[in-house]
């Protein structure tokens, strides 16, 4: 079994460790919220750029119409 990767940071005299995949900190829910966000995101602006792609293919098609 692999150990986790960990680090630490001194910020005003505390030291914080982190580990992969950690929980142990306080704001790991909202930087795991961050990141699945981050994910949707970027999965919507795909969505998006697949819409407009088949959106201008459709006009061309129909003379700059879609019905």
């Amino acid at each position: 079994m692999k150990v986790p990767g960990g680090s630490s940071i001194e910020v005003n005299y505390r030291v914080h460790k982190f580990s992969a995949r950690g929980i142990s900190h306080p704001a790991s829910g909202r930087i795991r919220l961050y990141e699945v966000l981050l994910r949707i995101i970027e999965q919507l602006k795909t969505a998006g750029e697949m819409h407009r792609e088949l959106l201008e293919m459709l006009e061309s098609k129909n003379g700059g119409y879609i019905s």
